[in-house]
């Protein structure tokens, strides 16, 4: 065999091994958009890619599962989701709910996303790749080396999830109809955005601080605003009272 030849199949034999953990991408499959997240500095540009993959599972069964990608390509900090089911192909929309309903940040050394689920639910990675095909290829290395975790459910992914609890009672008077509602209040995160002067450091440290503005959900005609203020200090997520849209209180 010539060199030539052989290198071919040297490379051949990598790409091969490479694929190996039990996880397959269908091909033409691999959907790509382009989203925005914010960061300390403004708007940044955010690539969000789902894909449908075929699973060789370690009891011998097969399974059927999709896998969603954030990738901010200044940073090269990337989260990854992940969802499977045994005879069809997962139709959860996690990208359009992002979109539509979570907001994304960016920081020196995390990306995450901060939504609304009985208080605010702060989502957070610190992987980075050198590109959002690298990010593909690392996030399924990741599940194809946890397949016994995925089978059972169990997995984690890399990311860190932080709920942070605000009651309806919580929330500024005239935010909902009933204060006192046993229902879980339905509140959507409309903007994010790094907090600036006004708002003062509180702990020595904070690496970043956003004000979240939170709309109310429950009621036909206008929906009421509130904010509170994240402060991301050491490993742990802080926030402060939660307070009327137009008010200084909380800062």
């Amino acid at each position: 065999m010539s060199t030539k030849l052989s290198l071919i199949a040297v490379t051949f034999s990598a790409v091969a091994i490479a694929a190996a953990p039990g996880v397959r991408v269908v091909g033409g499959s691999r959907s790509t958009r382009s989203l925005t997240a914010a960061s300390v500095s403004g708007p940044t540009p955010l690539v969000a890619r789902d894909m449908q993959v075929d699973l060789d599972l370690p009891s011998g069964k097969s399974g059927k599962g999709r896998l969603y990608i954030l990738f901010e390509p200044l940073s090269g900090l990337y989260l990854h989701n992940f969802d499977w089911e045994p005879y069809f192909y997962p139709t959860y929309p996690f990208i359009d709910l992002v979109e539509a309903h979570y907001k994304v940040g960016v920081t020196d050394d995390r990306l995450f996303y901060v939504g609304f689920l009985m208080g605010v639910v702060i989502t957070e990675s610190a992987q980075k790749a050198s590109s959002l095909d690298d990010a593909e290829a690392k996030s399924l290395r990741w599940y194809g080396d946890h397949l016994p975790q995925v089978e059972e459910r169990s997995y984690r992914g890399q990311t860190t999830i932080t709920p942070l609890r605000i009651d309806r009672s919580d929330f500024p008077v005239g935010f909902f109809n009933s204060q006192l509602s046993s229902r879980p209040a339905q509140v959507k995160v409309v903007d994010m955005v790094p907090a600036d002067g006004a708002v003062p450091v509180l702990f020595g440290n904070e690496t970043s601080r956003w004000v979240l503005t939170l709309e109310s959900e429950e009621d036909a005609g206008p929906h009421p605003r509130a904010k509170v203020i994240l402060r991301r200090a050491g490993d742990s997520w802080l926030q402060s009272p939660v307070f009327a849209a137009d008010s200084e209180r909380g800062k």
